[in-house]
C-alpha cells in the first residue's frame, strides 16, 4: 500500500513539472511574439547637400536636406554646418573671410577662426519616417577682396536626431560634403539698333549694352 502511494505521488509529482515546463513555454512564446514594434525599428537618418558656384564677390546658396529614412519619428533635429577656404592646388594654406546670410532658420550659434566659420541650429524640427527638411541660407564672400576665381568653398554638415523626444533614446546621425568654385562675372556685349535718321546723315552713335551672366 505505501508503494502504490509512493508511485501515485511521483506520477503526480512528473504531471505537475510538466505542466510547468509547458506553462513557462508557453509565457515565453506569448512574450516573443508580443514584443511591441518598436522593439525592433531601425532609425536611420539621410542628410545630402548642394552648394552653389559662387560669382567672385558674391552669394553661393546652400541647400541642406535631412530626410528620416527609418520606420520611427525622430525627434529635435540638430545641424552643424562648417564651412571654410581653400585653393584647388594647395587646400589648406588660404585665409578667406565669408558669412552666413538669408538664412530661412537663424542659427543658433556662429563660430569664426581664420578662414572658417561653423553654424549650429539647434532642435530644428521633428521627422516623421519618410519625412524631410531641408535648410537654406547663402554664403557671402563679397566683404574679402583676397577671394579669388578658382578659390574652393568647402562645406562639411552633421545632422542629429534623437528617439525619444527628451533626447534620453538613441542618437541617430548623419553627414555630407559638397565644394563650390569661384567663378568669374563674365558679360555679354550687345549692340544697339541704330536709328534710320543717324544712318542717313552719318551722326549715328552706336550704343552698346551689357548683361552681367
Amino acid at each position: 500500500m505505501r508503494k502504490s502511494t509512493i508511485r501515485r505521488r511521483s506520477l503526480v509529482d512528473r504531471g505537475l513539472n510538466f505542466t510547468l515546463a509547458v506553462l513557462l513555454l508557453t509565457s515565453m512564446l506569448t512574450f516573443q511574439f508580443s514584443s511591441p514594434p518598436d522593439a525592433y525599428a531601425a532609425p536611420s537618418l539621410s542628410v545630402s547637400k548642394s552648394v552653389s558656384d559662387p560669382l567672385l564677390g558674391d552669394v553661393a546658396k546652400v541647400n541642406i536636406a535631412v530626410t528620416n529614412t527609418g520606420d520611427v519619428k525622430l525627434y529635435n533635429l540638430s545641424i552643424t554646418d562648417e564651412l571654410s577656404s581653400a585653393t584647388e592646388s594647395v587646400p589648406d594654406t588660404v585665409v578667406k573671410k565669408m558669412s552666413i546670410v538669408d538664412a530661412a532658420v537663424p542659427p543658433n550659434l556662429v563660430t569664426s577662426t581664420p578662414g572658417a566659420i561653423t553654424a549650429e541650429f539647434y532642435d530644428v524640427t521633428d521627422l516623421a519616417p519618410g519625412e524631410s527638411y531641408t535648410l537654406s541660407f547663402g554664403i557671402d564672400i563679397s566683404a574679402d577682396p583676397d577671394w579669388e576665381v578658382g578659390d574652393l568653398v568647402i562645406d562639411d554638415v552633421s545632422a542629429e536626431m534623437n528617439t525619444i523626444p527628451d533626447n534620453s533614446g538613441a542618437a541617430v546621425t548623419g553627414i555630407a560634403h559638397a565644394e563650390a568654385t569661384v567663378v568669374p562675372i563674365t558679360m555679354e556685349k550687345i549692340a544697339n539698333q541704330s536709328t534710320g535718321v543717324g544712318q542717313a546723315t552719318g551722326t549715328d552713335s552706336r550704343a552698346y549694352s551689357y548683361t552681367i551672366l
